[in-house]
């Protein structure tokens, strides 16, 4: 028990400090900065939750089949039913086609160009949405 406490207490003063060190590098000094890195990180985040999805995708369709496996292994236990195998596949495809369908989403809403917004120091800030 009492590793257990002090290998808690190192990874907590662990994740503090990789928190506290990467604070310097998130320094800017205007506010078009804070808009970039803003901007950055939620790219980044968009494309943690499509490599989420997709993995995810991979997990719920083995679960299908091996949920199909089980029933025909044993089709009398009432836990093994096709109809969950059937959704669980299903289930997993839309995941895996998440990423996909973000992106063709937002490319056919604000088309394939990264710039969707006049944001510029000699353009006198926001004039049009293109």
């Amino acid at each position: 028990m009492r590793k257990l406490t002090k290998l808690a207490h190192l990874a907590t003063a662990a994740t503090a400090a990789s928190i506290m060190a990467s604070g310097a590098h998130a320094q800017v000094k205007d506010v078009a900065g804070v808009s970039g890195k803003v901007g950055d990180q939620l790219i980044a985040l968009g494309s943690l939750a499509g490599i989420v999805a997709f993995l995810a995708g991979f997990v719920f369709g083995i679960m299908g089949f091996m949920k199909l496996k089980a029933n025909a292994s044993n089709p009398n236990d009432p836990s093994n039913k096709v109809s969950t195998g059937f959704i669980l596949i299903f289930v997993g495809a839309a995941l895996i086609a998440v990423p996909t369908v973000m992106g063709v989403g937002v490319g056919s809403i604000f088309g394939d160009t990264n710039n969707n917004t006049t944001l510029t120091k000699d353009g006198g800030g926001f004039t049009a949405i293109k």
